[in-house]
């Protein structure tokens, strides 16, 4: 099955040295709890909190300027994904005139 712990997401963004390795590393993450998030991934979810995400999709630029970056990083993207992974926030990919046809798109849950 597809491992959805945070480290393995951070292998798969490469934002792990060699020595962050895990190997035989494939169960499903258990139910989390909000107050046991990494930080990154509480100010991912406050900023979609603030964008009014529970009603609106919100891109990553949106989020991005909320934190005070000019763009999310690695490892804001792999919390994204750990955060829809584990049910605090829905993703979604929408069609563009961009040169990569595409953009992310994410809101919170109902119950984030």
């Amino acid at each position: 099955g597809f491992c959805a712990c945070f480290s393995c997401i951070q292998l798969k963004y490469g934002i792990l040295g060699e020595n962050g390795i895990l190997k035989g590393h494939n169960m499903l993450m258990p139910a989390v709890e909000r107050d046991s998030l990494p930080e990154g991934a509480v100010k991912l979810l406050n900023a979609l909190a603030e964008l009014n995400a529970h009603e609106t999709w919100v891109q990553r630029a949106e989020m991005a300027k909320i934190l005070g970056k000019a763009r999310l990083t690695a490892g804001d993207m792999a919390y994204l994904e750990m955060l829809d992974v584990i049910g605090f926030v829905e993703t979604r990919q929408e069609d563009t005139n961009t040169p990569m046809g595409y953009k992310w798109v994410y809101r919170l849950r109902e119950d984030s």
